[in-house]
């Protein structure tokens, strides 16, 4: 992670930015995310309940709902 914060202080944002085809804003902000210390955003949300009869795309059948309790 070390290694990675610092090629993104070298980095060229208004280079990188017409490279990718995005803002430099944009750039900014997403560069500025990944050199926070290590925090991650899926920490805070609730964790998924899965289904155990649902393993693979074959146990899937035509009119199923994916029920989302968010």
């Amino acid at each position: 992670m070390q290694e990675l914060k610092e090629k993104l202080k070298d980095l060229d944002i208004k280079k990188t930015a017409k490279e990718l085809d995005i803002g430099e804003i944009t750039l900014s902000d997403i560069v500025g995310e990944l050199t926070k210390p290590g925090r991650d955003p899926r920490e805070e949300m609730p964790k998924p309940i899965l289904r155990n009869d649902v393993l693979k795309f074959e146990d899937l059948t035509e009119g199923m709902w994916l029920n989302r309790n968010c």
